[in-house]
């Protein structure tokens, strides 16, 4: 399992449930380019998103909740990391991309974290944790995506 998302420096990922910052055309492009033909899964908060369109096209999309959701592929609840690993999706990869709840109770699990950082604060209710160190994870990779936005790799050690 592999996290995707997107933060401003402080690891901020949301304001009342929606990204703050104005879209970024590199990191929609990014973001696609790695979940397509793949399996994203997310909370209802995320599905439900107005930035978001839901379903996202070409992907497998699995929302995590209790309630019935119009639209999704699977829905699935309880204990998180286990009904994601017993998700049978085949081949595709499975990218948890939100949210800051849902990263929270699965970040020991994944194997990948990938995050885009908007060099920028926002006001934002929602966290994610800025380092994965203390979780078991190493950056192996950090690169330039836009002129207010870098792309870093994360790999369980």
């Amino acid at each position: 399992m592999e996290i995707i998302l997107a933060c401003d420096a402080e690891g901020g990922v949301a304001k009342q449930g929606v990204m703050p910052w104005p879209r970024l055309a590199e990191d929609m492009r990014h973001f696609k380019a790695m979940t397509e033909g793949h399996c994203v899964i997310m909370g209802s908060t995320t599905w439900h998103d107005k930035c978001t369109p839901s379903p996202l096209p070409n992907r497998c999309n699995v929302v995590a909740s209790t309630q019935k959701i119009v639209g999704a592929d699977v829905v699935i609840s309880g204990d998180l990391t286990t009904a994601i690993a017993n998700l049978d999706v085949g081949s595709m990869k499975k990218f948890v991309i939100g949210g800051a709840d849902i990263v929270q109770q699965v970040l020991v699990a994944a194997d990948v974290i990938h995050i885009t950082e908007i060099h920028a604060t926002y006001d934002c209710d929602t966290f994610v944790p800025k380092y994965f160190e203390p979780f078991g994870f190493k950056r192996t990779e950090t690169k330039t995506l836009a002129t207010n936005a870098n792309y870093t790799r994360w790999e369980k050690r």
